[in-house]
């Protein structure tokens, strides 16, 4: 029989906190349902308030009140571990291999792109996640910085898209 439970969380359509709560009952075999909140500043009040269960949220807007100790983070949806949280596991480690939400962000371009464009960009881009004052700047903010060239990045989106259709088929959930 399934584990059930209720989980307060921003779900307004189809947003990251709706997906990684579909995610988590597939992969962990659960039932938690989902009651929507308009957004994660109506959702942090009634966290912190001992109001709701638990939430999905992202760490740079809670990052002082988990200082005070007024909030636990979990677990992260990640393969790696926050370098500002490392004492705190990732949903891969815990066996929940395909919760997962990777919120990388990437350089794209229209198909035909010449190739010679493609590699200048690349280049500049690789420098930039080089530089010292960005990846800590990035750091700050609670990116997790894994860079990838072109190819690279697409075969990662390629096998993001294969576990969420998979998970949108698990979950039944209708466009």
């Amino acid at each position: 029989m399934p584990i059930s439970l209720e989980l307060k969380a921003v779900l307004t359509g189809m947003n990251t906190s709706y997906f990684g709560l579909e995610m988590l009952n597939v992969d962990a075999k659960v039932e938690i349902t989902g009651v929507p909140f308009g957004g994660g500043g109506e959702l942090l009040p009634n966290l912190l308030g001992g109001h709701v269960d638990l939430g999905f949220l992202s760490v740079s807007p809670i990052k002082s009140h988990v200082a005070a100790g007024k909030i636990r983070i979990l677990a992260v949806l990640s393969t790696a571990r926050l370098p500002d949280h490392p004492q705190v596991p990732t949903t891969h480690e815990k066996g929940y291999s395909r919760t997962v939400i990777s919120t990388g962000i990437g350089l794209l371009g229209p198909k035909g792109l010449s190739p010679v464009i493609i590699k200048r960009w690349e280049d500049v881009t690789e420098a930039m996640m080089r530089d010292s004052t960005m990846v800590s700047t990035l750091q700050r903010l609670d990116y997790a910085i894994d860079f990838k060239k072109g190819e690279d990045f697409k075969k990662s989106m390629m096998s993001d898209l294969v576990n969420f259709k998979e998970i949108i088929a698990k979950a039944g959930i209708k466009k």
